[in-house]
């Protein structure tokens, strides 16, 4: 039979509840100084990235705005641009020939009457 290892402590037992608990030796206690360093790290990188995502997707929302807006701008420029096309087919293709019928749908104008906008 060997001698046991007077520098190894032996785990601490289950206390039974309600009663106080045994005192951690010197490396139990180092052991969890080390764990709370590395859940503290974990921790901080973790907000960090939580932190980094929210400003990007702060940013993403103002251009989303800044994209709306200028599909809206373009939405109305187009809109300006085929009203003046518009009438410039009624002008020339006027609605009392009725040859004219053909081109002014193809323009989406009325077939009888001036176009109006």
């Amino acid at each position: 039979m060997t001698p046991a290892d007077p520098s190894a402590t032996p785990a601490p037992e289950p206390n039974e509840p309600g009663s106080t608990p045994s005192p951690l030796n010197e490396a139990q206690l180092a052991s969890l100084t080390k764990t709370e360093e590395i859940c503290r790290a974990a921790l901080k990188a973790a907000l960090q990235t939580y932190k980094d995502a929210q400003t990007n997707q702060s940013g993403a929302i103002g251009q989303a705005s800044g994209t709306r807006i200028d599909r809206n701008a373009l939405v109305e420029q187009a809109t300006e641009r085929r009203l003046w096309l518009q009438f410039a087919a009624d002008a020339e293709w006027t609605p009392t020939d009725p040859a004219n019928t053909p081109i002014r749908r193809q323009f989406h104008l009325p077939a009888n009457r001036a176009f109006i906008g």
